[in-house]
């Protein structure tokens, strides 16, 4: 469910987890694909604010 960006609190019921604790601490685990896309996002957004600031374009971050 984590990889289908359920929100906590569906997956939660879902599975009976009586915390969210429960459900992050046991239940959850990163997966290398997912792990790989979100690192190219973070990576693509730090490349685009580096951008603008070669340019001279303000930014915020």
């Amino acid at each position: 469910m984590l990889t289908l960006n359920i929100p906590d609190k569906y997956a939660q019921a879902r599975g009976g987890w009586a915390t969210n604790h429960t459900m992050k601490a046991v239940y959850q685990h990163m997966m290398a694909s997912k792990r790989s896309a979100v690192d190219d996002e973070i990576d693509a957004y730090y490349s685009g604010l580096l951008e603008q600031a070669g340019n001279g374009t303000p930014h915020i971050v």
